[in-house]
């Protein structure tokens, strides 16, 4: 898979695969031809042409294409409409597109004139990972029990589906959750820690500088030098 460039048409070698990786800026995917599937950081995403995925920053996901290759449209996104902005079904993406190219200081009312929700995934991995998004303090073995099944067969499943295990997967919600919020609000560092699931301050700056490579007080006290608004 070639580096994003806004409204550059990228062509995907169908039957490929890319594991999972990040990126540092956010952008949306557009999908102009063929289908690949996409899991990682928002779950899991059966991608085909007039289909939008956003990025948000330092999300994660690995990519398995499809028979028929992909054609897929990148388009950059700043923090905040990266942060805002939802992906979805599109009726004309190349009309999308198109608007985008030509509008691009309205994306946000340009995705909520064309963007539809997507119907979620419904596999019991993907059951998870929403859970997961909504509750990182959720105890995998009791999940895992009230929906028939161990915690070492859904482990399985979750990490052969999303390249991850269900505990990084956790992992990751949880500073993503804290990075937002540092770069959404002025809630202190300690009180971000506690509404984010940490069991202090230093927890949740190893965890957001292993996610970022930044610390939370460097993205509070200059937010945007580092990843361009």
């Amino acid at each position: 898979m070639t580096e994003h460039h806004p409204l550059k048409l990228q062509r995907i070698e169908a039957g490929s695969a890319l594991s999972w990786h990040s990126h540092e800026a956010g952008y949306a995917a557009v999908v102009i031809g063929g289908d690949y599937v996409e899991a990682g950081d928002g779950g899991r995403h059966r991608a085909a042409a007039g289909h939008v995925i956003v990025h948000a920053p330092f999300t994660g996901h690995a990519n398995r294409i499809g028979t028929r290759g992909a054609e897929v449209v990148n388009i950059d996104l700043s923090v905040g409409e990266a942060l805002s902005l939802a992906g979805g079904t599109l009726t004309n993406p190349i009309e999308f597109v198109r608007e985008l190219h030509g509008d691009s200081a309205n994306k946000v009312s340009i995705f909520a004139h064309h963007v539809s929700p997507a119907v979620p995934e419904r596999e019991l991995p993907d059951m998870l990972a929403r859970a997961l998004d909504r509750d990182s303090d959720i105890r995998l073995s009791r999940w895992a029990d009230q929906h028939g099944m161990s915690p070492r067969t859904i482990t399985r499943q979750f990490s052969n589906l999303y390249g991850i295990s269900p505990a990084h997967y956790r992992w990751r919600q949880r500073a993503l959750a804290a990075w937002r919020a540092i770069m959404l609000g002025d809630e202190p560092l300690v009180r971000v820690a506690n509404d984010t699931g940490f069991a202090d301050q230093a927890h949740m700056t190893r965890s957001v500088l292993a996610l970022t490579g930044r610390t939370p007080f460097a993205w509070r006290s200059h937010p945007v030098r580092f990843v361009q608004d």
